[in-house]
């Protein structure tokens, strides 16, 4: 059916439907490229411009508190009022950077358990945030004892699980980073594959329709010369 279809058909044409059957599927190669790389940028995205953003922000909310931390410390180390002052204007700066923090922070926690999370960090946030300010009371009030008391028994307690919620939503992220990662790894392992099982298919196509095409035209032309050559010998019997 197909032989007698390109037996039917002029040489021009035959040429011109074997050239459009290989633009079709260089096409679709194309076609199948621009989706992969589509996929791969949307999740190279995600781990630039979303996971990435998140964890480094939970990253420099954990060293803050960690230097709060520190900043604490000093308070029942020194006795010195200059120094004390100091100290506490540190803490003081370090949570306003916090509040920013979590201002850029928050607007980007869309999923579910993103946003669970992102709760049990700002409770944890808040009760450790009372601690703080009941030990500066206490240490504006020159009563240093009380203030060790307090950093023993509750502020360093609240702070370690403070930091141990920052701990698990960083490394709820640093998950969804890897995964979108690991996506567009697939994504691009995918897509080469579908090239070239389709590069292969067009030069097959390619290769079977040039041999369709060449057999098309040099059968007759063949039979047409084996005539010439019986009529030549005398033969005058053949049908042409």
């Amino acid at each position: 059916m197909n032989h007698r279809f390109f037996g039917n058909l002029r040489i021009g044409p035959r040429i011109t439907l074997a050239f459009l059957s290989t633009i079709a599927l260089l096409i679709l190669v194309a076609g199948i490229s621009m989706s992969a790389l589509g996929n791969v940028n949307q999740a190279l995205t995600l781990v630039t411009k979303d996971y990435y953003v998140k964890v480094r922000l939970l990253t420099d909310i954990s060293d803050e508190v960690d230097q709060q931390a520190r900043y604490v410390r000093n308070l029942v180390i020194f006795d010195d009022a200059a120094q004390r002052a100091q100290e506490i204007k540190g803490i003081e700066g370090s949570r306003e950077l916090i509040t920013g923090m979590y201002a850029k922070l928050t607007p980007t926690v869309q999923s579910d358990t993103g946003k669970r999370l992102l709760a049990d960090t700002l409770e944890q946030r808040a009760a450790y945030s009372k601690d703080v300010d009941a030990f500066l009371s206490l240490i504006r009030a020159s009563q240093t004892e009380e203030a060790k008391g307090l950093l023993a028994n509750t502020l360093r307690r609240n702070q370690l699980a403070y930091m141990a919620t920052l701990d698990k939503m960083s490394d709820h992220q640093q998950q969804q980073m890897d995964k979108a990662s690991d996506g567009a790894d697939r994504e691009v392992k995918t897509g080469f594959q579908l090239i070239i099982g389709i590069a292969c298919a067009a030069v097959a196509v390619s290769f079977v329709l040039g041999w369709l095409i060449t057999r098309s035209i040099t059968r007759p032309i063949g039979r047409a010369v084996l005539i010439a050559e019986t009529v030549a010998a005398g033969d005058l019997t053949s049908h042409i």
